[in-house]
Formats: structure tokens, sequence, C-alpha cells
């Protein structure tokens, strides 16, 4: 979820987007990161996270950091244009601080390494 994407719906790889039967216009590359990196534009017929759901939103496929930063493949990111029509909330008073550290510790692929250090309860660890 990245709700810092102006003007874009979803991120995923060519192969997702593929899989999923969504149209790549290859004759659109679209330099980004200081034009380190090209995409290509997408606009899915339907993208949905439970009932929220988006239609015909831009998107693109390209290289995404999130394989490297989490060493497994997210399918695809929401992003800005597919949360504007929504109040997304979070609820920081009920958040329990171990169960935080357990998502943050399994996005960064260090679960194992924290939970043997001490950093987060048994019973937090065993909720992933």
């Amino acid at each position: 979820m990245d709700t810092g994407a102006i003007a874009i719906g979803l991120n995923t790889s060519a192969a997702n987007a593929e899989r999923a039967g969504i149209t790549i216009d290859w004759s659109d590359p679209t330099p980004v990161n200081g034009g380190t990196a090209t995409v290509y534009p997408i606009t899915p017929d339907r993208i949905s996270i439970g009932d929220a759901v988006g239609q015909h939103l831009p998107g693109s496929v390209g290289p995404t950091p999130w394989e490297a930063m989490t060493g497994f493949d997210g399918i695809g990111n929401f992003t800005h244009e597919f949360f504007k029509p929504f109040a997304v909330t979070f609820d920081f008073v009920g958040m329990h601080l171990p169960r935080l550290m357990v998502l943050l510790c399994v996005v960064a692929g260090r679960l194992g390494a924290v939970a043997a250090a001490g950093h987060v309860a048994p019973a937090a660890a065993a909720v992933l």
C-alpha cells in the first residue's frame, strides 16, 4: 500500500499484469526514478481490496523495489488513485507494539533474528 504515488492506482510487474489479463501499453515507456527505470502504462478494468473496488484506474508495470526489500512477490501495490474515494484509517490507540514490530520485521525479512533476540514475544510471533 502506497498512498503517495500520485495519478497511479496500481503498480505491478509485467508478469503479474499479464497473468491477470491486464493489457500493457508497451508503446509508451515512461522513465521514472530519475531515469533509472522505465514503466509502462496499464488500465485494469477492476482492482479491489475486499469491498473497496476501483475501475479503470491508471497504473504501471515495471521494476518494483518490493521483491528485493521483502524477499517475496507482493503481486501489486495499490496506490493513491485507488484510495482517493475511501477513508483509510489506522487505529493507533488499539494497535499493539509487539504485533507492529512483528509486521515490520516480516516486511524487512528479519522475523527470526528479532524473535531470537527476544525483541518480540513468542505469542506475537505466533500470530503470523
